[in-house]
């Protein structure tokens, strides 16, 4: 009989033994930064020459398969109660305990999961005969397959720095939070026992125990893995040289480094020391881009459980981020920084990500002096690994006909994050009368910005039904706010005269707000306030405000949208075309309570989102 179990559909191919590099090793020199980076967060403390040159990997030579484990008789008593076992082994190198114990064993059938032969660790060819009573089960097995293998007395090992394909469970590992594989639940449920597999000393690697795992006799859904990976922790700290980095718990994967989408739950025991990831999202330095970007950043704060997030903005965007409830911290800078003053900003709180919003290489160069070892960001204008460890080209495929705001949350996905599609939005607090707020001015250019004085005969068509109202705008908007004020009767010019959190306060207050296709028309959508924006040159598309209380009033020509911030033909057609009363009538429709309908001559008809 063949000592080679019969092959199945779910049983994985056998792997060619691995390349082996320049030098006879398989892993390469440039690898030490990154384990002496996570040796001194698991151990406290950077590794002496002789740990870091002393570290053990996983490969074996074809003499080191023989292993001896010890304290096998937990395996006969547990055996002895008729119920399944469930082995979890420490490390990959761990298999190599498995060929004494299941030839010791030889009445009992050993099913293992595995992504891969085991023998992939080995450099011998061909690869290493498997005991009969050794079979192979894939990582994707169901988990009721699992549960029959384990009620009918079987043992059933696993290796507990693979997390499981479908559904792991996102527990404390090493003090971070990090996917694991959700086999122990099952065990727990059938109360069976479980032991772990873990060297005996140090020196020798071939040289394993047997320990008996307790488990918590009651308790809330993954309970049972953060008992499991508790242990993995004690041992891979109790015995730091045979620790191998490739045991990538926590590691950031590529894409993936959220756990929102690639996780079934998460369980905190009370008393789990958790270290936070800390991640820093360079925000845009535009008041419309950044609004537009809120649905994003409250994705990544849910993205992981252990999330502290802190935006890095320009000064006059800081108050806005700290309205934000999602928003742990801010650091803001003012507009004129050097390049190595916020670099020292942000190298000062150390971050282990930074997502960057913008797409200049400024800021990924800000981020990678600030020590930050990850970033991700779009790959616009030649932005590639190094600089962007993380990239989301998924921005380009889309180009100005999906938004931006649904752009980012779609990358968010393929990070990991949980896709949330619901508006960023702050609680509107206008009252019975209340007033009326006009925005007539836009940083970018002529090109979004309406006729003063048809805002001005907009705000009188509606005189029966607002009779206060406040103008505002930056300080570059003083003529357009001045030429409305004038014309309105009664009308309280604010241009320049309000902060940020003033403009937020007076917007919450607003019944209505008429603007253009600017920074204070997405604040006043974020605030919850029904708003009437003209678009010009720009497509609503891309760039309306994401929620659905605004009304888009726009008129469509030939040669819109351009995207230019002055028309090239000299003739503002795309604007001068919008009426005051195609305002004044989107306006009354928002005050009655309607949902924003599409105004003949729009481009794209239907919701932003």
């Amino acid at each position: 009989m063949s000592s080679q179990p019969e092959a199945t559909e779910d049983t994985p191919r056998p792997p060619q033994p691995p390349r082996r590099r320049k030098g006879g090793g398989t892993r390469p020199w440039t690898h030490l930064w990154a384990i002496r980076r996570e040796w001194s967060f698991i151990f406290g403390k950077p590794p002496t020459w002789h740990e870091l040159s002393s570290l053990r990997s996983a490969v074996l030579e074809p003499a080191q398969i023989s292993a001896d484990l010890s304290n096998d008789d937990l395996l006969t008593s547990s055996l002895a109660e008729k119920k399944g076992v469930l082995i979890t082994l420490l490390q990959f190198a761990g298999w190599i305990s498995l060929l004494p114990l299941a030839n010791r064993f030889s009445n009992t059938s050993f099913f293992v999961v595995t992504a891969t032969i085991p023998t992939t660790t080995l450099r011998a060819a061909p690869p290493h005969p498997l005991p009969s009573n050794l079979t192979l089960l894939p990582v994707s097995c169901p988990d009721h397959r699992i549960r029959e293998l384990l009620s009918q007395g079987h043992v059933v090992v696993y290796c507990a720095d693979a997390t499981h394909q479908r559904h792991p469970l996102a527990v404390p590992v090493l003090s971070r939070l990090a996917p694991c594989c959700p086999l122990p639940e099952i065990a727990a449920d059938l109360q069976c026992p479980v032991l772990g597999c873990a060297p005996e000393r140090e020196e020798k690697l071939n040289q394993w125990r047997l320990e008996k795992i307790a488990l918590p006799s009651s308790g809330s859904p993954g309970t049972a893995t953060a008992a499991v990976m508790s242990w993995v922790s004690e041992k891979i700290r109790a015995l730091p040289l045979q620790w191998s980095w490739g045991n990538d718990f926590w590691h950031l994967r590529r894409p993936t480094f959220l756990l929102a989408s690639r996780t079934s739950g998460w369980c905190l025991p009370d008393q789990a020391e958790i270290k936070k990831f800390r991640i820093v999202v360079r925000a845009p330095n535009w008041l419309g881009d950044a609004i537009m970007h809120l649905s994003a950043v409250r994705a990544l704060k849910n993205g992981r459980h252990d999330t502290h997030l802190t935006v890095l903005c320009p000064s006059h965007l800081a108050d806005l981020y700290r309205a934000c409830p999602f928003v742990d911290a801010v650091l803001d800078f003012p507009k004129k920084s050097s390049l190595l003053r916020v670099a020292t900003q942000i190298r000062e709180s150390g971050f282990d990500l930074a997502v960057l919003a913008p797409h200049s290489w400024r800021t990924a160069l800000e981020a990678w002096l600030g020590g930050v070892p990850a970033r991700a960001g779009t790959t616009r204008r030649g932005r590639c690994w190094p600089a962007i460890t993380h990239p989301a080209s998924n921005l380009l495929s889309h180009g100005r006909d999906r938004h931006q705001a649904l752009s980012w949350l779609r990358t968010i996905h393929l990070w990991g994050g949980a896709a949330d599609r619901s508006p960023a939005c702050l609680p509107h607090e206008a009252a019975t009368p209340s007033y009326g707020v006009i925005a007539p001015g836009a940083e970018y250019g002529p090109a979004k910005r309406w006729n003063p004085t048809r805002f001005a005969e907009s705000a009188q068509a509606l005189s029966l039904r607002i009779t206060r109202w406040i103008i505002v705008g930056a300080r570059g908007d003083q003529a357009a706010c001045t030429a409305v004020a004038e014309a309105v009767q009664g009308a309280e010019n604010q241009c320049g005269n309000t902060t940020l959190t003033e403009l937020m306060t007076l917007l919450r207050g607003a019944s209505l707000c008429l603007g253009n296709d600017s920074g204070v028309m997405h604040l006043a959508a974020f605030c919850g306030v029904p708003t009437v924006a003209v678009f010009g040159s720009t497509e609503p598309r891309s760039t309306a405000p994401f929620n659905g209380g605004t009304a888009i009033v726009r008129k469509q020509t030939a040669c819109s949208p351009c995207f230019r911030r002055t028309c090239p033909f000299g003739h503002y057609r795309c604007l001068d075309s919008v009426q005051a009363a195609d305002v004044a009538a989107a306006a009354e429709r928002l005050l009655d309570g309607q949902t924003p309908a599409p105004v003949t001559g729009l481009a794209w008809h239907g919701a932003v989102r």
